[in-house]
C-alpha cells in the first residue's frame, strides 16, 4: 500500500508540474512563501577542535536531511531550521516532505517552501496537524528541470517548542520523496528516504 501512495505522490507532482509548465495569466496565489537565507548556524556541541561546516554538507548521492545539524529553540520557545536537498546529479522537479514530530515536545508553526525548487513553486499539498503531530508539504517547480540541479532547501521550518530546549532530530520524524526532471522517484539515501 506504501508504494500506491509514493506512485500516487509522483502522479499528483507530475500533474501539478504539467499544468505549471502550460501557464497561466492569473495571480491568484496569495499563499506567502518564506526563502531560506543561511548566516552562521546555531552553535552546536560538537567535540572539541571539531569545527561544523557553515553550509550544509555536499554529496554525490542525493539525500535529504534537516540543517543545521543541532535545532535549540530561543528564549520565546521559537526554532527554525530547513529540510535541506543534496541533488547529486538529479534535478529536482519536486517531491513531498512529511515531518512526525508527535514525540518532540514541539508544535509547527510554519512549513514553507525554500529555495530548491524555485521562486514560487506550486504548492500541491500542505498541512500542519498539531494534534497528531504530523506536517506534510507537497512541492513542485514550475517550468524545466535541468539536470543536476542545485542543491538547496525544500522548506523552512518553524517550531514553537519550550525555551531554550535542544530538539532532539530524530523526534522530528524526517520523511521524504523527491521527483527528477523526468518524474521518476529519486534514489535517496540516508533514514530519510521516504
Amino acid at each position: 500500500m506504501r508504494g500506491n501512495k509514493h506512485l500516487w505522490l509522483l502522479l499528483v507532482v507530475s500533474i501539478v508540474a504539467l499544468i505549471a509548465a502550460c501557464g497561466s495569466d492569473d495571480d491568484t496565489d496569495d499563499v506567502p512563501r518564506a526563502t531560506a537565507t543561511f548566516s552562521t548556524p546555531v552553535p552546536t556541541a560538537a567535540p572539541v577542535g571539531t569545527q561544523v561546516p557553515s553550509t550544509p554538507p555536499t554529496s554525490s548521492q542525493p539525500s535529504v536531511f534537516l540543517w543545521p545539524p543541532e535545532i535549540v529553540a530561543d528564549g520565546n520557545g521559537m526554532a527554525t531550521f530547513n529540510v535541506w536537498v543534496n541533488t547529486g546529479s538529479f534535478g529536482i522537479s519536486g517531491g513531498e516532505v512529511t515531518l512526525n514530530y508527535r514525540d518532540s515536545g514541539c508544535s509547527v508553526q510554519a512549513f514553507a517552501s525554500g529555495t530548491l525548487l524555485g521562486e514560487n513553486p506550486i504548492v500541491g499539498h500542505g498541512a500542519i496537524d498539531n494534534d497528531a503531530g504530523v506536517a506534510v508539504l507537497a512541492l513542485a517547480r514550475i517550468g524545466t528541470t535541468n539536470a543536476p540541479s542545485p542543491s538547496g532547501s525544500f522548506a523552512t521550518v518553524t517550531l514553537g517548542c519550550p525555551a531554550n530546549v535542544t530538539i532532539d532530530i530524530p523526534s522530528l520524524g524526517l520523511s521524504a520523496l523527491m521527483a527528477d526532471h523526468q518524474f521518476k522517484k529519486v534514489p535517496l539515501v540516508g533514514g530519510s528516504a521516504g
